[in-house]
């Protein structure tokens, strides 16, 4: 049997309410087709019974409402009003649907202060529309779409499910359901059923949440963009049956709203979502840890927090999901260590080391891991230190966000995160300077050890990928203006190019590994204060580096940058 229909629930309700004698006021089935609409999409569903517990909660609170009062007419007294009908939150327990506060559901959540705050204030202006929406208040629409920005592992769609489920729960949109896709999902759609595909999705999602994750990705083909128009003309025809939530790379998102303004103007709430510090990956680590039922032995806290440490200045290193791969290493350990008579006991012995977790997330340090513990940290900080005195000395400005150097067993570990600024038309100069700044950790161990250490291989990679493009794609060199098809760097396919090319690209780093190892002797000083600082403290912002740079230039430097 088909579920009754909306009016046909008002007709119950009028008989029963008319066979106990009691009237109808004004508005108050309207309210009641809004309830009866709300609820007729769940599964457990009552149908008549329904019916009858909304009118039985009627009651009584018509009762409660006119408690103390003074009735003009006996009629007052057996008129149901619109303060009488029961609101969703009443009626939740006549369904299979347990309705949960937002505080309730953000609670579980480590860290994110300030983006539960947030949502905290949506619940409470979203809950007053409704209430101001049932005592005739005619309030404008409100815009519910959403863009999530941070960095992946951040809580962004764990986030958005929560607040899917508190529009739910307040009625803002009448089905409890969260179509999550990616934009490549669109995107990879067949020629000419972009459109087609895009609007399949967007009758999936309707009457919820359509989430879609690196949404900048829309603008990076013409496909994307034709889903991105059918996505905005969805989000203008149905206000108030969808709302759709844009999520991706703080950075990547902006870009994308920027230059959308069409769909800038459609995005009523942005969230910013920051990366955890040590102390809630350290807690994020603990509680997963401990839902597994594993102890933790001593010493396995402390190496986990200098890892999540050393790895919360990396870029984009994963957050929440690096907790995962953590843990998923911690276990591997585990499991070829643990002591058979208390096999749920995990011991320090199981901790991945740094270097191990940096050579799984393909993350650029330099490993000195050969040297003594002392004698390694000050190579990986006068390493370090090359790198960004060589480039203050070019511009007097650094791209530097953080410097941060770890011992790693008997050895050391060191990593720079840059500020993500490509060059979208590099000249001459600017690709020599990149060249010199990429040369400037081995030409600073060269000056002050007399070698550099094995752990230059990815400084010598990505520099040989720069002269490639200086010599053999944009024709910069004294090798002539000849540009070579697919002259993409590969190490394989170095010896594709002409002699007279590869020769060129040997000059090239030549010189600037020269003008490096010079920039190193004039800036000694520096170099020196700089490495004093991170022995002192391991980690350094970018401010602070700029200002130990200009406490300690040299004096011809003073007046050029």
């Amino acid at each position: 049997f088909d579920d009754y229909s909306v009016e046909e629930l008002l007709a119950i309700f009028r008989l029963k309410a008319t066979s106990a004698g009691l009237k109808i006021g004004d508005g108050v089935e309207d309210e009641l087709a809004r309830l009866f609409g709300y609820f007729s999409r769940f599964k457990s569903f009552g149908n008549g019974r329904f019916v009858g517990e909304v009118l039985q909660k009627a009651l009584v609170n018509h009762a409660k409402n006119r408690a103390g009062q003074t009735a003009n007419t006996d009629a007052d007294y057996l008129t149901i009003t619109v303060e009488d009908v029961p609101s969703r939150q009443d009626m939740f327990e006549a369904v299979d649907w347990e309705a949960r506060s937002a505080e309730e559901m953000l609670e579980p959540l480590v860290g994110l202060d300030v983006i539960k705050e947030e949502v905290l204030a949506l619940e409470k202006t979203v809950s007053y529309r409704e209430v101001a929406l049932k005592r005739g208040i005619n309030l404008p629409d409100l815009n519910l779409n959403m863009v999530f920005r941070g960095n992946p592992g951040t809580g962004k769609t764990t986030v958005a499910r929560i607040i899917g489920a508190i529009l739910y729960n307040i009625g803002a949109v009448p089905n409890n359901h969260f179509e999550e896709i990616q934009a490549k999902d669109l995107i990879n759609s067949h020629v000419g059923g972009i459109a087609k595909e895009t609007n399949k999705v967007i009758e999936r999602a309707m009457g919820g949440v359509l989430f879609l994750d690196e949404a900048y990705a829309l603008m990076e083909s013409g496909g994307g963009r034709e889903a991105l128009a059918v996505l905005v003309k969805a989000m203008e025809d149905h206000k108030g049956e969808l709302v759709v939530m844009f999520a991706g790379y703080r950075k990547e998102m902006r870009a994308f709203i920027d230059e959308n303004p069409g769909l800038a103007s459609r995005i009523g709430y942005t969230f910013d979502f920051e990366d955890y510090e040590t102390d809630d990956l350290l807690e994020i680590f603990r509680r997963k840890m401990a839902s597994s039922g594993l102890t933790l032995g001593e010493g396995v806290l402390d190496g986990a927090r200098d890892a999540f440490r050393y790895f919360h200045s990396v870029e984009n290193f994963g957050n929440g999901r690096f907790v995962d791969r953590y843990i998923q290493e911690l276990i591997a350990g585990h499991a070829g260590c643990y002591d058979p008579s208390d096999p749920g006991l995990v011991s320090a012995n199981a901790l991945p080391t740094i270097k191990r977790l940096c050579e799984l997330s393909a993350t650029d340090v330099l490993d000195c891991s050969d040297d003594e513990e002392e004698a390694a940290l000050r190579r990986v900080s006068v390493h370090e230190a090359g790198h960004a005195v060589c480039r203050l000395a070019a511009t007097g400005k650094t791209d530097i966000v953080l410097i941060t150097v770890e011992h790693e067993g008997n050895g050391a570990l060191g990593y720079v995160q840059h500020e993500n600024k490509g060059m979208s038309l590099p000249t001459a100069k600017n690709l020599r300077d990149e060249l010199v700044c990429l040369l400037g950790g081995m030409s600073a161990e060269e000056v002050y050890f007399g070698s550099f250490s094995a752990g230059n291989s990815s400084d010598l990679d990505k520099a040989t990928a720069i002269a490639c493009r200086y010599v053999a794609t944009y024709g910069m060199s004294d090798a002539g203006l000849i540009q070579f098809a697919n002259a993409r760097f590969d190490m394989g396919n170095l010896a594709n190019l002409p002699e007279q090319t590869l020769a060129a690209m040997t000059r090239v780093l030549d010189e600037c590994h020269v003008e490096a190892k010079s920039r190193i002797e004039e800036c000694r000083c520096a170099i020196d204060a700089i490495t004093a600082a991170l022995k002192e403290k391991s980690t350094m912002s970018g401010e602070e580096l700029l200002e130990v740079w200009e406490a300690n230039k040299p004096a011809s430097l003073a007046s050029s940058n």
